[in-house]
């Protein structure tokens, strides 16, 4: 299995939990306690690298997928 497929399967799954697909008595992300994605800015930085999940997880997010994203940064130094 390489590690692309193990990315999906993780992402697949952390789609499912976030339109609470799975079983009962597994976590399931909701409004009282959604997913949160921190999707990180640095130096260098493609936009598309930050801008396209950012825009899956918002159209995810508009489906009735409950979700939190935000940008983050490192912190700056002195």
């Amino acid at each position: 299995m390489t590690r692309k497929s193990l990315e999906r399967r993780t992402f697949l799954r952390a789609s499912a939990l976030s339109t609470g697909l799975l079983a009962t008595g597994v976590p399931v992300a909701s409004a009282a306690s959604p997913l949160r994605v921190q999707i990180l800015l640095y130096e260098g930085v493609e936009e598309l690298d930050s801008i396209a999940p950012y825009d899956v997880l918002s159209i995810a997010a508009s489906m009735g997928g409950a979700i939190r994203r935000h940008w983050c940064r490192p912190p700056s130094r002195p």
